[in-house]
């Protein structure tokens, strides 16, 4: 079915995982994270009066003890990564299969590009406007993540400390940022690694 054909009741989520505003910020982290939710609605007795999600937490990954952590500690070292080649379909199977946000796209050895859920959002929404229903099955096929991805794109290296990181979160808008050692990606650092970092730090 058309996208237009539903109402926001088809796909919100119903049992909404809510917390008090006088919540302690280290077991905001630790549930958003046993829950796997990017966001929680803050509420009181008169309902909600706020909302907190992992883009709140990384501008507080600054100051003294997240200068002396390194990315190396804290990235994902296993990186789900697809070429420029690849059809954008299988590039959303990764992400759905694998539960991540982004994928960095490796052409021979070497990043050149990276690739989002907001990407693939951008991608299937003009798909849908400009092609016709009756041709979108097999012309979906078509598009590949070279057509889609943002090229060029930002990176950091394993010895970079998590204050600079976040800094240059908050400065891009950037949830996720692959790590680079002579010109090989060996890891991906995200605003989920350092919403457990802070997690953790917390405890």
């Amino acid at each position: 079915m058309p996208a237009s054909r539903f109402h926001v009741s088809s796909v919100m989520v119903k049992d909404v995982i809510t917390v008090p505003g006088t919540m302690r910020l280290g077991e905001v982290a630790d549930l958003m994270l046993e829950k796997g939710i990017g966001s929680v609605p803050i509420v009181d007795d008169n309902g909600m009066i706020g909302i907190v999600s992992k883009a709140d937490f990384t501008p507080l990954a600054n100051g003294i003890i997240f200068d002396k952590i390194s990315v190396k500690e804290v990235m994902s070292k296993e990186v789900v990564a697809v070429s420029s080649s690849d059809r954008l379909i299988h590039a959303r199977r990764q992400m759905l299969d694998y539960k991540v946000g982004r994928v960095p796209v490796i052409d021979d050895d070497e990043l050149i590009g990276i690739i989002t859920s907001k990407d693939l959002m951008r991608a299937f929404i003009n798909f849908r406007k400009n092609v016709p229903e009756k041709h979108q099955k097999s012309q979906i096929k078509e598009i590949l993540v070279e057509d889609v991805m943002s090229s060029n794109p930002s990176s950091v290296s394993k010895e970079m400390s998590i204050s600079d990181v976040s800094k240059i979160m908050v400065e891009t808008g950037y949830n996720g940022l692959p790590v680079v050692e002579n010109g090989d990606v060996v890891g991906i650092i995200t605003q989920t690694d350092i919403l457990r970092l802070i997690a953790k730090l917390e405890s």
